[in-house]
Formats: structure tokens, sequence, C-alpha cells
């Protein structure tokens, strides 16, 4: 199944991604306090709120696949602890592949292999050496589902705190359900 995914983030702590599937139409919004999961094709949202717990978008990443069993559309490439001595230390092999064209642009393709997963990454060559493409594959899946993302239209220009885009309005006749929580 395809997507195509917006992403909006201004770190560390708000986000705003819009997740447009072949199924469904789902945005994500995290004002740095409360995550709300909207469902567009339903016309439903959910909220969910642990301020002590969940303050930036590194934690909600890995408390929302904890208690949530949900996994962000590119949740591992915004997660703010995902410094490179952090991925470094979670590789167990990697091995460049050599050079290939992501939308016509000549990137570096690498592979790499970690306990939980295996993942590619295009990375464009020259000045700008901005990620092209991401391939995840998750092993711990028995059936290993792969997720692939082409990443284009990159913009680096500030976005303010006080954006509206990281905060949920829901519409009039939207219908609030909730999550269902995964207990410890």
């Amino acid at each position: 199944m395809g997507a195509i995914v917006n992403l909006k983030v201004r770190r560390t702590d708000k986000l705003n991604i819009d997740y447009q599937g072949d199924r469904n139409h789902v945005r994500f919004y995290f004002d740095g306090k409360t995550f709300t999961m909207e469902g567009l094709t339903n016309n439903v949202y959910a909220n969910f709120l642990e301020p002590s717990e969940v303050d930036n978008i590194n934690a909600l990443v890995r408390r929302i696949g904890e208690r949530l069993n949900i996994t962000l559309p590119l949740g591992e490439i915004i997660a703010t602890d995902n410094d490179l001595e952090s991925i470094k230390n979670r590789i167990t092999s990697g091995v460049y592949v050599g050079e290939s064209r992501v939308n016509g642009v000549i990137s570096h393709h690498l592979a790499f292999t970690q306990d939980n997963l295996d993942w590619q990454i295009w990375i464009e060559k020259g000045e700008k050496p901005l990620p092209r493409k991401l391939v995840i594959t998750y092993k711990q899946d028995p059936s290993s589902p792969q997720y692939s993302a082409i990443l284009s239209n990159w913009n680096f220009d500030p976005i303010s705190e006080e954006d509206p885009i990281f905060s949920f309005q829901p519409a009039d006749d939207a219908d609030k359900i909730d999550f269902l929580i995964i207990q410890p």
C-alpha cells in the first residue's frame, strides 16, 4: 500500500504529520503536551496525554509505541535522540552499496543491520547530503513488513512555536473516541 506523508517538525516538542494512504487519511498532532490522532476517513479523533512522561518528540515516539502500539510514519527519523552516536551503537553491520539515482538525484546507497530491523538509506551526493530514500524491514514481525519512503521537498525554514499546525481543533461533527491503552 502506498501513502503520501507530509511531516512538519519543530524540535524538540512540536509535530504535525499528514498521512494520506490508499485506504485512509490520518493526521497526527503533538503540541508538546497532547498527542492527537485524527482519522479524517471516518471523522474521528483520540487524544493521549501523559504530560509527566511525554514532553518531547523522542518521548512521544517511544511512549505511543509502548502504550498505544502506534508507529509514527518516519518515527525513527524524527526521534530527537537518534543522533549519530546512538544510531551507530545499534548497528551490527553495514555496507556501502554504491551510487544510484532517486528521482533523478545521484545518491549514495547504504545498507545497515540492527537486532530488530534492517534498513537502507540513500543520501544525496554533493553539497546537500540530504536523505532521499529510506527502506526499513521490521524483522521482529514474522511477516517482516517493509516500509519505504521517498524523501523530497525538504524545507528548513523555521516554524513558529505558535503555529496552529501543531494544535488540533476538532471539526464540529467529529466524534471523539478513546485509544485502547496497553497496560504495562
